[in-house]
């Protein structure tokens, strides 16, 4: 795919999560990018937050692999197509 996207630094406030907040900028973003013909996003994503991305249609590809010095981290990514 030659249009790719990397979501990066995705964080919220603790006394914010589960409001759905998160949900919206991924959401309101994939909108823009498939404006400018984005064909995936993807990301590094801690293993413990895969199932957050697993539920915006990400999907997990290929091992699990140490990211020092935050731990733990998968590739995932998502077709815009």
């Amino acid at each position: 795919m030659e249009n790719q996207y990397r979501l990066r630094a995705m964080a919220t406030l603790e006394e914010y999560r589960r409001l759905g907040a998160g949900r919206q900028v991924v959401k309101y973003a994939e909108g823009i990018l498939k404006e400018y013909g984005t064909d995936l996003l993807w990301c590094m994503a801690r293993t413990k937050v895969q199932a957050y991305y697993s539920n915006l249609d990400f999907v997990a590809h290929g091992d699990v692999f140490d990211y020092p010095p935050i731990g733990p981290h998968i590739i995932m990514y998502k077709s815009l197509k």
